[in-house]
């Protein structure tokens, strides 16, 4: 598994994709939880347009790196 130093870039490829950070934050702290479990597929989903290679658990990581970066546009 890779490092958080490791997937940044690809976070941050990923956070340039309007449209899924839209429904991303729509997402986030919404209480469903088929919600956020869909959202996690979706987003690992088109990590794996990008880079192949990523794993189950690299997403998850992955959606917790964009929860990072939605926070810091926030503030």
């Amino acid at each position: 598994m890779r490092s958080r130093e490791e997937l940044d870039p690809l976070a941050v490829q990923i956070s340039a994709n309007t449209d899924l950070m839209t429904r991303f934050r729509e997402t986030m702290g919404c209480g469903v939880d088929e919600r956020a479990r869909e959202m996690i597929d979706e987003v690992r989903s088109y990590a794996r347009t990008i880079d192949p290679e990523v794993t189950y658990v690299e997403g998850a990581r992955l959606v917790l790196l964009l929860m990072t970066i939605v926070g810091n546009d926030r503030k």
